[in-house]
């Protein structure tokens, strides 16, 4: 969120926007709900691709979601690195 900040330039006034920390905001500090949202959706797709590569050779049908399982791990790991 921006804060104005009122400068004064040579004779007339100006104003910049200033960064606002969450904390500043009164938010909690510690970890915020997007970072246990992507770590669920890591360790999610992480156990899926794990169970998937595990039962393919029972149920070679899985292979379509072990796809998915891989493409979406490597879509949650970025999105894990992004929040944290």
């Amino acid at each position: 969120m921006l804060a104005e900040e009122i400068v004064e330039v040579g004779g007339s006034v100006a104003s910049t926007p200033k960064q606002v920390r969450p904390a500043e905001q009164g938010a909690s500090p510690g970890f915020s709900t997007v970072w246990w949202v992507a770590t669920a959706l890591l360790l999610a797709m992480a156990g899926l691709f794990v169970t998937c590569q595990l039962f393919l050779d029972v149920y070679p049908g899985l292979a379509p979601v072990r796809a998915f399982a891989e493409a979406a791990l490597v879509g949650a790991l970025a999105d894990w690195f992004a929040v944290t």
